[in-house]
Parts: C-alpha cells; structure tokens; sequence
C-alpha cells in the first residue's frame, strides 16, 4: 500500500508541474500579444497627433504639405523599428486635389489604381476613395474641410494583425 501511496503520488506531482508549465507558457504568449497591442496603440495615437503638428508646421511656413507629411511619416516608421513595430501605412492627403502615398509592405488598389510599396498617386478630388490591400476593403469618405490627413496604420506580428483608420 505505501509503494502504490508513493507512485500515486508522484503521478500527481508530475502532472501539476506540467499544468503549472503549460499554464505559464499560455499566460507568457498572451501577455506578449497585449505588449505588442500596447506598443502599436501607443504608435497610432502619437501618428495621429504628430502627423497633425507636422501638417501644421508645413501650412504656418508655407511649405508643401505632402512632402512634409511624406518625410514625417517615413521618420515615424523608422522610428517604430527602433520600438520593435513593423508599422505600415498608407496616407491621403486631401488639398486642392488628393495625394495617396503606400507605406504599406504590399500593393494597395486604389479606386482601381494600383499602387505599390513606396508609390503615391495624385487624383482629383472625389467625394470617397475605396482602398483595397491584403485582401480587406477600406472606404474613406471626403468631407468639405480643404485639408484633410486620413489613412490607415497596419502591424503584423505572426498572425496578429492589427488596423487602425484615420477617417
């Protein structure tokens, strides 16, 4: 009886030390999931207002608005390397007429027009664009304002992808 107490014993031993394994694997792939979903919130509220300073600064000195925006947001991609985010975008810039600029590390279809990585487009002003990349449908609606910033930030991490629509 007390050789069956003992084998019994360390079964149940053995098993708790596996569930206790598995278990912290689990809660470690998760909490990974939630740091790199804090990092990419992070990223997209600080695009969103930077992005609006340096249109801002571009308007004051009487600069051109899309080539500032332009070298903006390829420093603000350089700069999510450096915090582990394999950011991509694709911006519109909505003035006189609209300029489409791919960040994204794919092609994006817009209106029909395809547009490769590291491309931009220029179109006359329309009341909506439809954006079609990575197999999803994006339509952005144009409002009256004559300067508008819209667009969309993208991460994928394995098979963690996440969007963020600036409208």
């Amino acid at each position: 009886v007390g050789s069956e107490m003992c084998i019994r014993d360390r079964f149940y031993i053995f098993t708790a030390v596996i569930l206790c394994t598995y278990l912290f694997s689990l809660v470690s792939v998760i909490s990974q999931k939630t740091e790199e979903s804090d990092k990419f919130e992070i990223l997209k509220e600080n695009y969103v207002k930077e992005s609006s300073e340096a249109i801002n600064s571009a308007v004051y000195n009487k600069g051109d608005v899309s080539d500032q925006l332009d070298d903006f947001s390829t420093n603000f991609i350089d700069y999510a390397k450096t915090k582990g985010i394999d950011l991509e975008m694709l911006t519109i810039v909505v003035q006189d007429d609209i300029e489409i600029n791919n960040y994204l590390n794919g092609e994006a279809q817009i209106n029909n027009n395809v547009l490769n990585k590291g491309q931009n487009l220029i179109i006359d002003k329309t009341d909506q664009i439809t954006v079609e990349a990575y197999g999803n449908e994006y339509v952005f609606d144009m409002s009256d304002e004559p300067l508008q910033l819209k667009g969309m930030l993208r991460t994928q991490k394995d098979s963690n992808i996440q969007v963020h629509i600036i409208q």
